[in-house]
């Protein structure tokens, strides 16, 4: 068992608003190795911002909630 996929983690939040969590969620990510930087191949500092909102569509979860989870909730926590 490996890492969980953006797949894996989308169908988490998912399953996390349906319990009525969604207030309660907020997402980042790293680019600690050099693999993982766009220069190198890797999806970049922007990868969650540019690809995460497909996988939501595709996993029929509401855009509103992307955009809780990337802007309401973490002015919340860091406002």
């Amino acid at each position: 068992m490996g890492c969980p996929t953006d797949v894996d983690r989308v169908k988490l939040i998912k399953r996390l608003i349906e319990e009525g969590y969604e207030d309660n969620i907020v997402v980042g990510h790293d680019s600690a190795y050099k693999i993982q930087k766009l220069a190198y191949g890797g999806p970049g500092l922007g990868h969650i911002l540019n690809n995460v909102p497909t996988l939501f569509k595709r996993l029929e979860v509401d855009q509103k909630y992307f955009n809780k989870i990337m802007v309401d909730n973490p002015q919340k926590l860091f406002g």
